[in-house]
């Protein structure tokens, strides 16, 4: 699942306060996906934008297998779903990606990562 948005986005708000009122234990996608689309999107047209396009092969490997620049990526999609949890079966990928270990791993995903976390695309010389 993708969410973007301003940090003052009534959409993050509303989603924020539904979890509040009605997360359910173990249940990811209906927590992440239904919950929000029947409770918010059917109730507020237009209030944020819903695409499923599924698990995206063509994807993880530009992320996670090829190094390419954040605005070759904007480019090319409006938005991405970064698709960790199946990232290994692109590429057996078993980095543990987090604010650090980003600031020299070389491929899109973390090239993405600089430029949002610390508004710098290139790999950090350590």
């Amino acid at each position: 699942m993708v969410m973007m948005g301003t940090s003052d986005c009534v959409f993050f708000r509303l989603y924020e306060e539904l979890y509040k009122l009605d997360y359910q234990n173990g249940l990811w996608y209906f927590n992440g996906g239904i919950l929000p689309q029947y409770a918010l999107l059917d109730q507020y047209p237009g209030i944020a934008v819903m695409a499923d396009e599924g698990v995206h092969f063509g994807l993880m490997f530009w992320l996670y297998s090829s190094n390419r620049s954040v605005a070759d990526t904007r480019s090319r999609w409006n938005f991405l779903h970064v698709l960790y949890r199946h990232k290994k079966a692109v590429n057996k990928d078993t980095i543990d990606y987090n604010h650090t270990s980003i600031r020299t791993i070389q491929n899109t995903f973390a090239n993405i990562a600089r430029w949002i976390y610390y508004d710098h695309e290139e790999p950090f010389a350590e």
